[in-house]
């Protein structure tokens, strides 16, 4: 018996002893006692009757509408397109855990633009897909990434430096660099991705470390595209790809 349905038995055998524990004491008072004592099994047994069926329906009714709520809160917190958590969900991670510290790695999709003019925006939703799968499956469970806009997404490295952290973004790029996603057809699409990284040291700093991110970013994209820039030195480079 699964745990859910065994608390609802539980619940069910509570309700039924209290009720059927206020019959006997209402009916002590109501009726002499050799009247209600003849006929008290025949009324526990009605009162139990219609004490576990109501009891029954009104925890089943509890329980498909808890699962509803959780439904409804996962919906809530993934983004609908890419299942990695929404914006809502990262800050209030992020907030949640104020000791956090780390590296943030603000990524994004090289012309884009480009993918969905060739080839139409349900291929160009199915790469961002891809590009989600990919990311999130070579991070850390600790780490957290979200969806942060059309073809950006933003990653937390928890308790990286900045060493670890370029490490770890160069990583990814090369991970993106090399992957043919399927597009249907027998067809494939390569992409690439820039990447900016910037140092977070508490969770109070972090709209400042998505604005060195963003930064950083678009020195990436400024510099040719498919690279990694970090905010901590004016060096983008390729130097990580050997500690990779």
């Amino acid at each position: 018996m699964q745990a859910s349905t065994k608390e609802i038995v539980a619940k069910v055998a509570a309700v039924t002893i209290f009720v059927n524990g206020c019959v006997v004491f209402v009916a002590s008072f109501l009726t002499e006692r050799e009247e209600w004592a003849a006929d008290l099994p025949i009324v526990i047994l009605l009162a139990t009757a219609l004490t576990v069926g109501v009891s029954w329906s009104l925890a089943r009714q509890v329980k498909k509408s808890h699962a509803l709520t959780q439904e409804l809160q996962r919906v809530l917190n993934r983004d609908r397109l890419t299942n990695v958590a929404s914006r809502d969900l990262f800050f209030s991670e992020v907030e949640r855990r104020s000791n956090m510290q780390g590296v943030i790695l603000m990524v994004d999709l090289d012309r884009f633009k480009a993918i969905n003019d060739k080839h139409g925006h349900q291929i160009g939703d199915q790469v961002i897909r891809d590009v989600a799968v990919q990311l999130s499956g070579n991070i850390r469970g600790e780490d957290l990434i979200c969806r942060f806009g059309g073809a950006q997404f933003l990653i937390f490295l928890n308790r990286q430096d900045e060493t670890t952290g370029a490490s770890i973004g160069e990583r990814l790029r090369g991970v993106i660099e090399k992957r043919l996603t399927p597009i249907g057809k027998g067809e494939t699409v390569n992409v690439t991705v820039s990447l900016g990284a910037a140092r977070m040291d508490n969770a109070g700093e972090l709209d400042q470390a998505i604005g060195l991110a963003g930064d950083a970013l678009l020195s990436a994209k400024e510099g040719g595209r498919n690279r990694l820039v970090v905010s901590w030195r004016d060096v983008e480079t390729e130097s990580f790809s050997d500690a990779a």
